[in-house]
């Protein structure tokens, strides 16, 4: 089992206290319920990556103040947006209807070692990667 649970499991769908807290921030941009898909390629005591993949379900937010993406049914990513670690965050769309969020674990997870990336497709991809990009 994964840090991060079952690959196939959990909503997409944010709970009603994280949407209020985000409109209190100023959303620039949420969408939820968007599949995709995980790869994790974790490395433990020195060993060789061992990958996992699966589909899921989540959701993406850019506030003023904050980035958000959830999948699994939980924040992979929730960082305040002058927080330096975003640097460290490939996001790219790497189709004109899907978003990258790529990332060393331990730059987030600092007791895990290895590399997630989550896809989530969405029609607004280029303005997610624009405002996740202004950011920073």
């Amino acid at each position: 089992m994964s840090l991060f649970g079952p690959l196939l499991d959990g909503s997409g769908r944010l709970a009603e206290d994280l949407r209020a807290q985000l409109a209190a921030e100023g959303v620039l941009f949420l969408a939820e319920e968007l599949p995709g898909s995980v790869a994790m390629h974790e490395r433990a005591n020195g060993r060789p990556a061992r990958a996992q993949f699966g589909g899921t379900s989540g959701a993406i937010a850019v506030t003023r103040r904050r980035l958000l993406v959830w999948s699994d049914g939980r924040a992979q990513i929730d960082l305040p947006v002058r927080d330096g670690r975003l640097r460290a965050i490939e996001i790219a769309a790497d189709r004109s209807d899907r978003v990258l969020f790529a990332f060393e674990l331990e730059r987030l997870h600092p007791d895990r070692r290895g590399r997630m990336e989550i896809r989530l497709r969405t029609a607004q991809a280029e303005q997610v990667v624009a405002l996740a990009h202004a950011a920073r």
